[in-house]
């Protein structure tokens, strides 16, 4: 149910299969190092959310989330999950569009290595140097 999340030294990739990309109705997500800013967050308050903004994707309250929600501000988030206590929430800065990506981490992973995994990444980025 999770989704593949790969850091190098460029940035975050979230990959998601051919068919979390059709309910979701998003591709893969690429965010640079520089554009996320830390702490990355553990199960954020934002899954236990009922109104979220306007939604393109899937979304079963409670059960199930898949989707992008769009403010009124023109910005957007993109959440993926069905176990809330997978979950990573990263805050994004440095672009006019997106603001929180919020997905399960894959099974067989541990949230923590994750988190850690990116915070590294982030702390260690020329971008997050200079910022």
């Amino acid at each position: 149910m999770g989704v593949k999340i790969t850091v190098d030294g460029n940035g975050v990739h979230i990959h998601l299969s051919v068919l979390q990309k059709v309910i979701a109705v998003q591709g893969d997500i690429r965010i640079p190092l520089g554009n996320i800013k830390l702490p990355v967050r553990v199960h954020p308050d934002e899954c236990n959310q009922f109104f979220k903004g306007l939604k393109v994707g899937a979304d079963i309250p409670g059960v199930f989330t898949a989707a992008n929600y769009y403010h009124l501000d023109g910005t957007h988030d993109f959440y993926y999950f069905a176990d809330a206590s997978r979950t990573i929430g990263l805050d994004i800065i440095n672009d006019p569009r997106r603001k929180v990506v919020i997905v399960q981490v894959e099974d067989g992973t541990s949230v923590e290595e994750v988190v850690n995994a990116i915070s590294n990444a982030v702390q260690s980025s020329d971008d997050h140097k200079t910022n």
